[in-house]
C-alpha cells in the first residue's frame, strides 16, 4: 500500500510540474509555487526545493523536460 502510495504522488508532482512547465520555461523555484499549495517557512522550502529539484532531474533523463538557459544565466525547463 506504500509503494503504490509513493508512486501516486510522484506521478502526481511530475504532472503538476510537466503542466507548469507547458506554460512557460520554469526555473525549479518558479515551480515550487506549482507543486505545493500552501505557504512554506524557510527550513520547508528547503526540503521543497530539493524534492522538485530531484523530480525535475528525474524527468529530465526521461526526456519529459529539457534544458533552456536564460539570458541571466539560470537554467529553465520546459517540456
Amino acid at each position: 500500500a506504500r509503494i503504490d502510495e509513493l508512486t501516486s504522488h510522484h506521478a502526481e508532482r511530475c504532472g503538476l510540474i510537466a503542466k507548469a512547465c507547458g506554460l512557460h520555461p520554469m526555473t525549479v523555484t518558479d515551480l515550487l509555487p506549482h507543486v505545493f499549495d500552501r505557504e512554506l517557512d524557510p527550513h520547508q522550502m528547503g526540503f521543497a526545493f530539493g524534492e522538485v529539484l530531484a523530480h525535475v532531474n528525474y524527468m529530465q533523463g526521461r526526456g519529459e523536460l529539457r534544458e533552456e538557459p536564460g539570458n541571466d544565466g539560470v537554467m529553465r525547463f520546459r517540456v
